[in-house]
């Protein structure tokens, strides 16, 4: 054993630093599944990735008797112990990952009766635990004026600006929609069908820049694309939130994401609406006839 901890990992939990035998990492991606009567299958939504979980085997034995792990089990083990029975946020240093926050969510103690007792192995699982204010930003996050959504796309933009097309054209300026918009001011009530177009080309003209940053795979510009999906919430956002107009109407604005491969035809006449009316509200379906499983359309229900 004194050689062989000389050669571990080392890992530390709440500033308390101890050798590791084993160490197991990973995590699940949350799925939502979706049956349909008397049908084969079903459709699966990922609806997220899971906190990672950090497992890891730490010999508290008390065969070393001097250097860096002196004392394992009957000093550092006991300051360990309580230290896991904190309920609150602490910091995980592991070897690989480095410095996390994290919380911890089980401990057991595993001692070899019939061999040596020199101490124990405990088996300690930690769970990453961020704090609000760590989280990635929400790619539907609502965004409730014209203005903001403005200096959202103005953000986007520039980042577009700087992009190596590799002898593409570049997608259009997605703040001039939601510029015209301001520009009316309080000309809202007299605009409303010039709102409600302009709204629907940012949507458009943001998620058009998506593709177009998808068809580089850049991993380095997975932010840019993310940025583009924001615009593009924001425009459906203020489209629901029913802008356009200063107030909701008879007609009420709705989002759906298509939950399996089907057609314009048929999508239109599933959510009660024009074939016209569908493609003059989600330019991007005249593209094909064939609307594919995850694709978001925006419609207006009929109350």
């Amino acid at each position: 054993m004194t050689d062989m901890l000389r050669r571990l990992e080392v890992a530390s939990w709440r500033l308390i630093e101890f050798p590791i035998t084993s160490r197991d990492y990973g995590f699940q991606q949350g799925q939502a599944r979706h049956r349909f009567i008397f049908r084969d299958d079903e459709i699966v939504e990922s609806i997220g990735r899971e906190n990672p979980t950090y497992r890891y085997t730490i010999p508290f034995r008390e065969d070393l008797a001097r250097g860096r792990w002196q004392n394992l089990f009957t000093v550092v083990y006991p300051q360990f112990l309580e230290a896991c029975q904190d309920r609150s946020r602490g910091v995980l240093s592991d070897p690989i990952h480095s410095s996390i926050k994290a919380k911890c969510v089980s401990l057991r103690e595993v001692m070899d009766i019939a061999g040596r007792r020199d101490g124990i192995d405990v088996e300690a699982e930690f769970i990453y635990a961020p704090e609000q204010s760590d989280l990635p930003p929400d790619l539907t996050h609502s965004i409730d004026t014209v203005q903001g959504a403005e200096g959202m796309a103005g953000a986007l933009d520039r980042e577009i600006d700087v992009i190596n097309w590799q002898g593409e054209p570049p997608p259009e300026p997605t703040k001039d929609p939601f510029s015209f918009i301001a520009s009316i001011g309080d000309q809202v009530e007299g605009a409303q069908n010039k709102i409600t177009a302009k709204l629907h080309d940012a949507a458009f003209r943001a998620e058009k820049a998506a593709a177009a940053i998808d068809k580089l795979k850049s991993p380095r510009l997975a932010p840019v694309r993310q940025a583009a999906r924001r615009v593009q919430a924001a425009a459906v956002g203020l489209l629901e939130s029913g802008l356009q107009n200063g107030k909701r109407g008879a007609r009420v604005m709705r989002t759906l994401r298509v939950p399996f491969a089907t057609t314009v035809l048929a999508l239109a006449a599933k959510l009660g609406v024009s074939t016209a009316e569908l493609l003059r509200m989600n330019p991007s379906l005249s593209r094909s006839p064939r609307v594919e499983a995850g694709t978001l359309v925006t419609y207006y229900t009929r109350e």
